[in-house]
């Protein structure tokens, strides 16, 4: 693992920003209770600019710049999930209405939807902005599923009740 030389100062700015507490001794406690009881002594839990130095306030607006790049890429990231929901949504309903046609293709249909529903899940989690999208390749791959299913019995029925055998 390699060293990061912001680490240190870090964990020592984060120890200064840190809530003090206090114990005190209460005089009434019960049994199986600790008679030391701590309480956190802070106004707000907000830390405002005007009480930080110089190098604590460098180190907020660092920390601040590389979440806002992390979130950022987090969002793209989510984004091309639901449109790769949407595309494996689509591809599954085609190789379903191909399949019909040509045989073996139908069974490209399974894959197709379970990642169209995994991948729309996961873009949904991580607060994509194409929500649009990801839910649409969710429905489409359910709906795919769905139909192969139905599809199936139908066929079953339809060979059960012929006289091919």
């Amino acid at each position: 693992m390699k060293f990061k030389p912001w680490a240190l100062p870090a964990m020592c700015i984060y120890c200064l920003l840190i809530s003090a507490t206090s114990i005190k001794v209460c005089p009434n406690y019960g049994e199986g209770e600790s008679k030391y009881k701590s309480e956190i002594i802070s106004a707000t839990n907000t830390i405002s600019p005007a009480r930080l130095n110089f190098f604590q306030r460098v180190m907020v607006r660092l920390f601040v710049k590389k979440y806002k790049k992390a979130h950022r890429d987090d969002i793209s990231k989510a984004d091309n999930l639901a449109n790769t929901s949407l595309v494996s949504g689509v591809a599954a309903l085609v190789f379903l209405v191909t399949g019909l046609f040509v045989p073996y293709v139908v069974l490209a249909t399974i894959p197709a939807a379970i990642i169209a529903m995994i991948t729309g899940g996961a873009a949904i989690r991580k607060g994509t902005k194409n929500i649009g999208k990801a839910k649409t390749g969710k429905a489409f791959g359910l709906g795919a599923l769905i139909a192969l299913g139905v599809l199936i019995i139908v066929a079953a029925i339809i060979v059960s009740n012929s006289d091919w055998w």
